[in-house]
């Protein structure tokens, strides 16, 4: 196998290499796509690192170890263990060292990479929701909450799951806020807002978002586990936080009713769904209802 890996990285072309991976890893990277950036980023630095290895520089050095080592086993003297000594922490020093270097500079590229995949993302207007690791703040649901119970807090209450799918917030028949589990257990929460004229701002579809690109005026994200997308009238019409797996808060103007999660009191009545029923229902005009309700997609 040593032999094999000396033979490919000794090939004239070799050194080429390494400059035609990182130069295929920058056009990736140029393309937004992270995954063959990455690839090809951890590919040149483990060429580099064999290439290294496998130089004629370290070879030499290793082969005078070995030889060093050979004539002191065979008649060990101070002198030939003083020399075998020097010559094998040369070795290991030049060794160790540049290729600590090489990993160092890799796994540099590769933190930057991800720094600029996450600037990437947050920049977009889809995405999803990722839960962050803080603690579900205090709160007063210690008997209405189960192990695996989900829980959105809303300012005035706490919605909390006992049977899912489960809709948070029903308008006039319209289920405007749900929440679902994923596979791996976490928080998926859906939820639509829309302006006066009816027309689509931002919708949350189990965790994933889209904002509409002719209707909003700006948005936030200060993390993957946050959004806030401010409407045309300058106002905030959605900004959750998703801060652990099973919860999060989410301050939304809606129909009828505004709600500030992040400011949700230790002691906001927890509310759930034991019979799988919508735990608030909502009535407004149907003039309203209508206006929010019936007119399309994303215009």
């Amino acid at each position: 196998m040593l032999s094999l890996l000396q033979a490919m990285f000794a090939w004239s072309s070799s050194g080429v290499m390494f400059p035609v991976f990182l130069g295929i890893a920058g056009v990736f990277y140029g393309m937004n796509k992270y995954g063959p950036t990455y690839f090809f980023v951890i590919l040149s630095g483990l060429w580099v690192l064999g290439a290294l290895v496998c130089s004629d520089v370290i070879g030499r050095m290793a082969s005078e170890v070995a030889l060093l080592k050979k004539k002191t086993d065979s008649k060990p003297t101070d002198k030939r263990i003083s020399k075998y000594k020097i010559a094998r922490r040369k070795y290991l020093c030049r060794l160790g060292l540049s290729s600590l270097f090489i990993i160092v500079v890799t796994l540099g590229a590769i933190v930057w990479v991800y720094f600029a995949q996450e600037e990437y993302e947050l920049s977009k207007l889809d995405g999803r929701l990722y839960p962050a690791s803080e603690e579900i703040p205090p709160n007063a649901c210690a008997g209405v909450i189960e192990k695996d119970s989900l829980m959105v807090f809303m300012g005035s209450i706490v919605a909390v799951s006992h049977q899912l799918p489960a809709t948070v917030i029903m308008v006039n028949g319209y289920p405007l806020l749900t929440m679902d589990k994923h596979q791996d257990g976490s928080l998926a929460m859906s939820v639509e807002l829309r302006s006066n004229d009816g027309k689509i701002i931002v919708r949350v579809e189990r965790g994933e978002f889209t904002i509409n690109p002719n209707n909003y005026f700006k948005k936030y994200r200060k993390d993957r586990s946050s959004l806030e997308v401010i409407d045309q009238n300058g106002k905030s019409i959605l900004n959750l936080r998703f801060f652990n797996p099973r919860a999060m808060w989410i301050n939304a103007s809606l129909p009828g009713v505004e709600f500030n999660g992040s400011l949700t009191s230790p002691t906001a009545l927890c509310t759930g769904n034991p019979a799988g029923q919508p735990m608030l229902r909502l009535q407004i005009s149907d003039k309203a209802f209508h206006s929010w309700f019936t007119v399309g997609d994303f215009r």
